[in-house]
């Protein structure tokens, strides 16, 4: 993978240089879709700015990495027992994250992953997005992993189930993509999904075909460009109205209630993110239910930005999927 991002970075530079349309035969276009040429890896040079770089102080390092020769080795490991594992709480022997944040480049991903229900309520559709709208050419394509959490019918055997089954997917810049859940799959009947896409993106759906007939699907705000906010469209189908919570789950905020009136289409709801240098983490829910969607991710405007703060603080305020379930009940 390092021979290919630097393979594309010196198509990229040699193509700009000698103003000629440099390419790699043996670069297939799957690999092309899923990385990157490593441009996004250097800050926009911009003429008239006084930039100080800030070099590495050379003897300090150096003194640092000797110093790692001394150090004890490691020690105090404790045997995680099966009382320990039915806790679930195993966050005091995990790694830590360290505390504080750092400047991130701009990265060309416009990602939108959204599910509903078909309309007699018998599959979940996902619908996977990576749009070149705002990044044009210069866009990337992601790969994205979906887990059905809980038991769902195995691959091989349908009369068996498996736990955690998974797919794969790869979506090329300015392409979607568009697969369906049987909600008898899972062995509860009940939906329960989530989608891991790159830096830091994700979605959670659950719910049943008892739930509601509301749609929500979440967008980058847009005016003349990505705001840095999150825009949610929700259309409600009941004829009836519906009342919805918004719970953030790790940047502070306070949870905000709407109601969707009955028949409304495409409420707009815009979730101001400059607080949390455009990082997010919110659930949507009905209220009173279990049904609910969750996106996390960083909306890329085209400049440069922070890496996550929530990861970067040592008290985080993000809930985890059983406080989600103890706050719905």
């Amino acid at each position: 993978m390092n021979t290919l991002l630097s393979l594309q970075f010196l198509e990229t530079f040699c193509s700009k240089k000698f103003k000629k349309d440099i390419k790699f035969d043996n670069i297939n276009p799957w690999r092309r879709a899923i990385s990157g040429d490593l441009t996004s890896a250097f800050s926009t040079f911009k003429k008239d700015e006084d930039r100080k770089i800030n070099f590495v102080n050379r003897d300090r390092f150096i003194e640092t990495l000797y110093n790692a020769k001394f150090t004890p080795e490691p020690a105090g490991y404790k045997k995680i027992t099966e009382t320990d594992l039915q806790k679930g709480d195993l966050s005091q022997w995990m790694s830590k994250q360290e505390t504080g944040t750092r400047q991130s480049c701009a990265i060309p991903y416009e990602l939108y992953v959204n599910g509903k229900l078909n309309r007699d309520k018998s599959n979940f559709e996902i619908h996977l997005e990576a749009s070149k709208q705002q990044f044009g050419e210069l866009a990337a394509g992601a790969p994205f992993r979906v887990y059905a959490i809980g038991k769902h019918k195995a691959l091989k055997n349908k009369n068996e189930f498996e736990v955690n089954r998974s797919w794969n997917y790869t979506v090329a810049a300015g392409h979607q993509l568009v697969d369906t859940w049987k909600l008898s799959d899972f062995d509860t009947g009940a939906y329960h999904l989530r989608v891991y896409g790159p830096n830091g993106f994700y979605r959670e759906f659950m719910g049943d075909n008892n739930g509601s007939d509301i749609e929500i699907s979440c967008h980058y705000q847009k005016q003349k460009g990505v705001t840095g906010n999150i825009e949610l469209l929700l259309s409600n189908k009941e004829q009836k109205d519906i009342d919805i919570e918004i719970i953030d789950n790790a940047y502070g905020n306070p949870m905000v209630s709407h109601t969707i009136n009955a028949h409304q289409r495409n409420k707009s709801i815009v979730l101001n993110l400059k607080k949390s240098s455009n990082w997010y983490d919110f659930t949507v829910r009905r209220k009173n239910s279990n049904e609910l969607q969750r996106f996390a991710g960083h909306v890329e405007t085209g400049g440069e930005s922070i890496t996550d703060p929530a990861m970067g603080k040592k008290k985080l305020y993000r809930m985890d999927f059983n406080e989600l379930q103890s706050y719905s009940a």
